[in-house]
Parts: structure tokens; sequence; C-alpha cells
């Protein structure tokens, strides 16, 4: 399964790369550092996935996931956020993120869900996104 990752933290960027490395069956096929390089990646790259966790972000965040939405074969959305309250999450959803996880208290949920992605991706069901 190919995923990008896009964060502007140095310190979640190791943190990723450590922890998703480790997984079989996972290729990090790019890291970006804003979500504009991400959607140039995702248009050569095709990646199933794509993690997005800023620490800085403005509307323009909210208006480029909703570009990726569009895309006919999309990849699953996934962002990390430090700021959890019900109001940006649902920001979030509405852009276009399939999961959303709080950084601080869901990060192991995240990985969870990658796995259970991989395992729809092995069998050939990543066709349809079914959020949980």
């Amino acid at each position: 399964m190919k995923i990008i990752i896009t964060t502007d933290s140095n310190l979640l960027h190791t943190r990723l790369l450590t922890i998703l490395s480790s997984l079989k069956r996972l290729d990090i096929v790019a890291d970006a550092k804003s979500i504009e390089e991400a959607l140039t990646m995702s248009k050569v790259l095709s990646p199933d996935v794509m993690i997005f966790s800023f620490h800085h972000y403005d509307q323009s965040a909210f208006e480029k996931l909703q570009e990726i939405k569009k895309e006919k074969d999309r990849p699953v959305i996934i962002v990390l956020t430090g700021t959890p309250y019900s109001q940006t999450l649902t920001r979030w959803n509405e852009a276009g993120a399939d999961y959303t996880f709080d950084l601080a208290f869901q990060f192991n949920q995240m990985v969870d869900k990658l796995g259970e992605l991989m395992d729809k991706n092995l069998y050939g069901l990543n066709q349809s996104v079914s959020k949980n």
C-alpha cells in the first residue's frame, strides 16, 4: 500500500517514518512539507493513503483537501490533529478527511486503521472507503 506523509513537524515526521516503516506491505512513497507539495506528488505517485498533520494551517488547507476529495481515484485521507475539538474534526471531515485522529491520544488507533486498510488493500477491497 502506497502512502504519502505530509507534516510540518520534524518530530512527528520522524515518529511517523519510524513506526510506519516497520509495517509490512506499506510503502512510504513520498513525504511532503506542504499540502501543495503533497497534491503534486499525489498526481504522479497515485498513493492509496495520504496522511496529513499540520501545526500551522489556514483555510487553504481545507480547500486543498476538497481538491483531493474531487479526484476520481482519490486516496484515503487521514488527518492527525492537535486540536481535536468537535468543530475542527467536523471541518476536516467535511473538507475530505476519511479519518481524523487526535495526535496526542489516538496515534495508535491511526496505526491500527492503517493495518485495516492494508488488509482491505491486500484483498482488493480498497475501492470504497468506509468510515468508522
